[in-house]
């Protein structure tokens, strides 16, 4: 009877281990591939390795949007200076040429 109960709680060990070896893993793969931690943290825990495998297959966001900035792509940059009409980047909150500030309305 002790021998199943061990066996028991060596298993409810066991799944701990998967769900929280998977939950780092799909954590760290989300970050990796620049999307949001946490709702890859609630898919994970609803779907399991499902959603792991879905991220597996998941295109890269950060990597596509470094090449389209390396590679000077028109669709990297995001706003056009109203003072200069010089184009900028997305992520740039003030003008590269004249440093006007970018206000988006």
């Amino acid at each position: 009877m002790n021998v199943l109960a061990g066996l028991g709680a060596l298993w409810a060990l066991f799944v701990i281990a998967y769900f929280v070896g998977c939950l780092a893993l799909g954590g760290w793969l989300a970050s990796e591939k620049g999307y949001s931690v946490g709702s890859w943290i609630v898919l994970l825990l609803l779907f399991g390795v499902l959603a792991l495998i879905v991220l597996v297959g998941a295109p890269d966001k950060k990597s596509r949007y470094n090449n389209l900035v390396q590679n000077n792509d028109p669709s990297a940059y995001d706003w056009v200076c109203k003072k200069c009409n010089n184009t900028n980047r997305k992520t740039a909150l003030f003008c590269n040429s004249c440093g006007e500030k970018n206000n988006p309305i």
